[in-house]
C-alpha cells in the first residue's frame, strides 16, 4: 500500500503572513521573537523552497495553526 501525503506550502505561507500581521503587526516583531533578521524571515515566507520542516514547525508553534489543514 502507498500512502502519498502532500503539503499546501502555497496555502501554508498565505496563512503564516496573514497571521504574523494579525498577532504580530509586522515580520520585525515576529522576527525578533523567533531571533532571526526580518530580510531572512522573508525570504522563507516568500520562496515555499526555503520552508524547512524547522520553519513549519516554528511557525505552528509560534502562531498557533493547524497542521493538519494544509495536509492532503
Amino acid at each position: 500500500m502507498i500512502n502519498i501525503c502532500r503539503f499546501s506550502s502555497e496555502d501554508f505561507l498565505e496563512d503564516v503572513k496573514f497571521e504574523i500581521k494579525k498577532q504580530f503587526k509586522n515580520q520585525d516583531r515576529f522576527a525578533e521573537k523567533v531571533y532571526v533578521s526580518r530580510k531572512h524571515l522573508n525570504r522563507v515566507l516568500n520562496d515555499a523552497d526555503e520552508l524547512t520542516i524547522y520553519w513549519i514547525n516554528t511557525f505552528v508553534d509560534k502562531l498557533g495553526l493547524d497542521l493538519r489543514n494544509y495536509i492532503y
